[in-house]
């Protein structure tokens, strides 16, 4: 899904997590302009954050479809802070799979040596 934000600066969204603190979606940060969001996460976003908060942005942005109709893939900043919270060697190895941007490459790696450490 395709979000058009007309802010200036910009949106950020919080992570959300379930009851058990798994985290169900990462924090969301639109920059001004077309972003792609999962209309899962923008649905979630709208049942989790303060509704007159959320009525406000929401003025600010418009939603629309997408091109793609594939996952929309984590920022390498989104996808680090991730990363930082891999608690086995699994979830790393999935978190690797097809990852080619250097930061989250090293963010991984760093991760695995403190796993490795606590063992």
């Amino acid at each position: 899904m395709k979000v058009t934000c007309t802010l200036g600066g910009g949106v950020s969204f919080p992570e959300l997590r379930d009851a058990k603190g798994e985290v169900l979606f990462p924090r969301l940060r639109l920059k001004k302009g077309d972003n792609e969001v999962s209309e899962d996460h923008l649905d979630a976003l709208e049942e989790k954050c303060n509704p007159a908060w959320f009525k406000e942005i929401c003025k600010s942005l418009e939603v629309g479809e997408s091109d793609d109709d594939g996952p929309v893939p984590m920022n390498a900043a989104d996808k680090i802070d991730v990363v930082k919270e891999a608690e086995t060697l699994a979830e790393l190895e999935g978190l690797a799979d097809g990852e080619e941007r250097k930061t989250v490459l090293a963010a991984i790696d760093k991760r695995l040596e403190e796993l490795e450490a606590e063992e």
